[in-house]
């Protein structure tokens, strides 16, 4: 796995595991990751709350303006840290239907077909992660 990393240029990587679970701990250890900053995952009910202000949904934009999205997104991402591209997250979203994002900055994944699950929401922004379920 190093040498895959090293050969792709990858400079930081990281993986969500079942951080209370030895066995998993284990696991991605033998890939060489060690836990160093855990994420605390919470979950709350999902609740529509109305329109965030000054928001836009990245699905409700026409194909150019996704694209110049994807670039705004990315120049915001690197100058937190360098290289860091969600692009590909906020793709994904769209593309297997798992929610959207809000770009007033967050990737979200919602409902049966995500990783969060029915009637939940897993999110990552700048400021927190978590799940409302």
């Amino acid at each position: 796995m190093n040498s895959a990393r090293d050969e792709w240029g990858i400079k930081h990587a990281g993986c969500f595991t079942f951080a209370q679970s030895a066995k998993h701990v284990g696991l991605y250890q033998k890939f060489g990751f060690w836990p160093r900053y855990l994420t605390a995952i919470m979950a709350s009910p999902a609740r529509h709350r109305g329109e965030l202000a000054g928001s836009t949904q990245y699905s409700d934009l026409p194909a150019t303006q996704q694209q110049e999205a994807l670039q705004a997104c990315r120049k915001l991402t690197d100058s937190i840290y360098e290289e860091l591209d969600l692009g590909a997250e906020i793709r994904a979203v769209q593309e297997h239907a798992l929610g959207d994002t809000i770009l007033a900055f967050a990737v979200c994944h919602y409902g049966p077909r995500s990783e969060a699950g029915r009637a939940c929401a897993l999110s990552s922004s700048r400021r927190s992660a978590g799940r409302g379920c």
